[in-house]
């Protein structure tokens, strides 16, 4: 009966996380793993919740643990594969990809992350034909688009990075990584304002977007504010060190 009670507790856990109720959430999943120590729930939600209080570490040991337990859950493998990038673990994070997608091979998160992974470890050409075969087998969504729309910018394919960007934006149009990368295609026409705008858009609703800051940085910079430019840049580096390096390429005629 114990693991049955257990999952009572883990699914409220849940909810309560789900809600912003970060004190009885951790309270219900170490009430549920008290009853039942392999309750996946309860652990994905636990480990959720040491991940936002940068206890990563013991928040990694727990989704390693529902990975090997239940390999087929995506949920708990897309958080164990956020931490890895994060901490520029990128080949472990692309082995756990590549595993999940073996097991729910149309799993949209799961490509988006392999294509993720590809990039960081400079797998351009790999990358590229991954989300090629993706969208061409007719798995059509912004974050999909947007993450070919990186590969494009990166080869420098720019009609092709202009084409993805604006199917992302037109299948969601206040998807994040789209807008950044349209302020990132107009700095590179030269249209300052229109980057401007869009970084806006992105800023107002995640204000520590990695491309965002980086590009709002260059705008700042050419208009003259070069302290607040620094400031900008410093904190997108903080964030995503790769997004900076993508501006700067973007300059280079």
């Amino acid at each position: 009966m114990a693991p049955a009670f257990a999952m009572g507790w883990s699914q409220r856990s849940r909810v309560r996380l789900q809600t912003g109720d970060l004190p009885g959430a951790e309270q219900d999943a170490l009430k549920a793993l008290a009853l039942d120590r392999k309750d996946p729930v309860a652990k994905i939600t636990l480990a959720a919740l040491l991940d936002s209080r940068g206890q990563t570490a013991e928040a990694l040991a727990l989704l390693d643990d529902v990975v090997a337990f239940l390999p087929s859950v995506v949920e708990s493998r897309l958080q164990q594969i956020g931490i890895l990038m994060r901490l520029g673990r990128h080949g472990e994070a692309l082995q756990s990809v590549r595993a999940g997608r073996e097991l729910a091979p149309g799993n949209l998160d799961l490509i988006d992350l392999e294509a993720a992974t590809q990039l960081r470890l400079a797998r351009l050409a790999e990358g590229k034909a991954d989300l090629d075969l993706a969208i061409t087998q007719g798995y059509r969504r912004a974050s999909t688009h947007a993450n070919r729309a990186v590969f494009a910018l990166a080869m420098r394919d720019f009609e092709l990075a202009e084409a993805d960007v604006a199917t992302a934006l037109g299948l969601e149009a206040r998807h994040l990584e789209a807008n950044a990368l349209s302020g990132l295609l107009a700095l590179r026409a030269k249209d300052r304002r229109k980057a401007e705008a869009a970084v806006a858009i992105v800023l107002a609703m995640n204000p520590e977007h990695a491309l965002a800051l980086a590009i709002k940085a260059e705008t700042l910079r050419q208009g003259g504010r070069q302290g607040e430019a620094e400031q900008a840049l410093e904190l997108s580096r903080k964030k995503d060190p790769l997004s900076a390096d993508l501006v700067r390429m973007m300059l280079v005629p």
